[in-house]
């Protein structure tokens, strides 16, 4: 960070300006390996420096861990993403603030920014919705076909009649 500044449980940092190529996700993670029973936040906004367009966001990190009748446990995770959607190209500044439990000592945070990234539920999504409709389809022709030859003595579908007589 270029710059800082704020109060005892909070501070504001700027970064150096970077390019955006605009054709891609920007994802955000806030990093705290050394977080133990509190609790970090960081806000923070994408501001274009060219239109003055800004995109807030918020990364919540929070990690609690002990033991409990001679049992380990833990809650939370020492690391967030946020993803932001493809920014317009051009000139961009971050603004973060990071916040803590007062009266504690910060951990200290790292911030990644990366543009481009991969989104594995995305693509399920996407594969989920290719495999479904054509299921869904399918289920509506053979429902549809056996109602039109229902009647028909020479149905394609099979029908067993019983003959109690014999």
């Amino acid at each position: 960070s270029e710059s800082a500044g704020g109060t005892e449980s909070r501070k504001f940092y700027f970064t150096a300006p970077f390019q955006l190529s605009g054709r891609y996700n920007v994802a955000v993670q806030a990093s705290a390996e050394q977080l133990q029973n509190g609790w970090i936040y960081v806000g923070g906004d994408l501001v274009n420096e060219e239109t003055g367009r800004f995109e807030s966001f918020d990364i919540p990190v929070e990690y609690y861990s002990g033991v409990d009748g001679g049992e380990r446990w833990s809650e939370g995770r020492r690391s967030k993403s946020v993803y932001l959607a493809a920014p317009p190209p051009g000139r961009y500044v971050m603004r973060f603030e990071v916040q803590w439990e007062g009266g504690k000592r910060p951990a200290p945070v790292r911030i990644r920014v990366r543009e481009g990234v991969f989104r594995l539920p995305h693509f399920f999504l996407a594969l989920l919705a290719l495999i479904v409709v054509p299921i869904i389809l399918a289920i509506r022709q053979a429902s549809w076909e056996s109602r039109r030859w229902k009647d028909s003595a020479h149905s394609p579908w099979v029908q067993v009649e019983s003959d109690d007589d014999e």
